[in-house]
């Protein structure tokens, strides 16, 4: 007798086994062994045949129940596949409370094929409502449960991958990037997921100021984007080169990216990216000098304030605009803007960014004759890149305190220089 799948086989008997409440130890004897019934309900091939149809007669399952049982998880099978692409749709419509629900109300065995993957999908929803723990231990679950499957290196990927982004959500750019370098170990073949984990390691890089490292990632494997089918994707590198390249003031370059990836994602419909590319695209203009055509960029950024998913990619443009616009000395326009940049970064604890809007409206109060309402926001923005271990973004906060101080209180101006020296230690070791 040759059975065609296995692993159905196995998981009918094992179902049959426990409506009959049996255990493992109540069926084992002289003939048959608790680890080969394991293996048998697991469904390993090395298991002789004799032994399969040794527990078939002994548990009385003929070859026409079997088959019933067989096509009975076939068709169960069928629905958890069709769940968990459903589940798939919901978390990316923002649904990740009811997709858990639904997660959690479909039950199967440690062994079942899809096991693996419920856990991942359980991950990310967890993940998205900010349960960074919870996250973090279904994703391991994942990993467990993936390595008893054959050709797991996917899922075992896009894992590390999830945790990642976990780490990072809480700030811990170390941990993150030792998830993608497993996770880059474990997948060979090119895939979406290999791409993801690349891009994610050269936004960490560019995070913790490696700057050239992460270009250099980027240069190399920008001829592969061909391969990548999700354009979501393909907009991360352009966002993430484009950063880069401002950052290390190469506006030129940075313009032409900046430019590609808009027309990809107006092509596209891709509402996010195009929010983040012209605000950078804004930002090169103002790096340039060229206030007239940033403000031009700044307010097309804004356009999609209500087309986005991902409401933190304002942040960025709502600051940056703000600046422009206190430069201007158009001090209610600007407090407005940063005040949404502020609300939209305590949301969704963006904390880099929320620290660079605390410090902008920091700046616009000063201007406008509010030093004690500059000095909150100074403190906020030094307290939170402190705790969060950002010494640049920290040293500036201090720095801004420190000016405060130097007209109205010498002590505490002494104090801070002493603090601004500590952090530039810090920096200079690279801790």
């Amino acid at each position: 007798m040759a059975f065609v799948d296995l692993n159905l086989v196995g998981e009918a008997i094992r179902n049959y086994r426990k409506e009959k409440r049996l255990r493992l130890e109540d069926l084992a004897d002289e003939n048959i062994s608790v680890s080969t019934i394991s293996n048998i309900e697991r469904g390993f091939a090395h298991v002789k045949q004799e032994k399969v149809n040794y527990l078939l007669h002994k548990l009385g399952i003929d070859i026409a129940d079997l088959t019933v049982l067989e096509q009975n998880l076939q068709k169960k099978d069928e629905h958890i596949s069709l769940q968990l692409t459903a589940m798939e749709s919901w978390i990316a419509c923002n649904e990740e409370s009811k997709a858990l629900t639904e997660l959690n109300s479909i039950k199967v065995s440690d062994q079942h094929h899809f096991a693996a993957k419920v856990m991942f999908l359980k991950g990310k929803c967890h993940h998205r409502l900010g349960e960074w723990k919870k996250s973090v231990h279904a994703f391991y679950e994942a990993i467990r449960l993936s390595r008893m499957q054959e050709e797991s290196s996917l899922l075992e990927a896009a894992c590390y991958d999830e945790l990642s982004r976990t780490a990072f959500g809480q700030n811990d750019l170390n941990q993150a990037l030792a998830y993608v370098e497993k996770g880059l170990l474990i997948i060979r073949e090119q895939s979406d997921i290999k791409f993801s984990l690349i891009r994610n390691k050269a936004l960490y890089l560019f995070k913790q100021s490696k700057e050239a490292e992460a270009l250099k990632l980027m240069k190399d494997n920008w001829h592969l984007l061909v391969e990548i089918t999700k354009i979501d994707l393909i907009l991360g590198f352009y966002q993430i080169r484009v950063k880069l390249l401002l950052s290390t003031g190469l506006w030129e370059e940075a313009h032409t990216f900046a430019e590609e990836g808009i027309d990809l994602a107006k092509r596209n419909e891709q509402y996010d990216a195009l929010c983040v590319l012209w605000g950078d695209l804004g930002k090169i203009y103002a790096s340039q000098r060229d206030y007239t055509l940033a403000e031009v960029c700044f307010r097309t950024s804004q356009v999609f304030e209500y087309h986005v998913k991902d409401k933190s990619a304002l942040i960025s443009a709502y600051t940056f605009y703000g600046k422009l616009l206190q430069e201007q000395k158009k001090y209610e326009m600007a407090g407005a803007l940063l005040n949404k940049a502020i609300s939209l970064g305590e949301k969704n604890h963006e904390t880099s960014d929320l620290v660079r809007a605390y410090l902008a409206m920091g700046q616009v109060q000063l201007a406008n004759d509010g030093a004690a309402e500059a000095m909150d926001y100074f403190h906020k923005a030094r307290n939170l890149a402190t705790e969060h271990h950002l010494p640049t973004l920290a040293y500036e906060a201090i720095f801004q305190i420190a000016r405060v101080y130097q007209e109205i209180d010498s002590d505490k101006f002494i104090a801070c220089t002493v603090e601004m020296y500590e952090m530039q230690m810090v920096m200079n070791s690279g801790k």
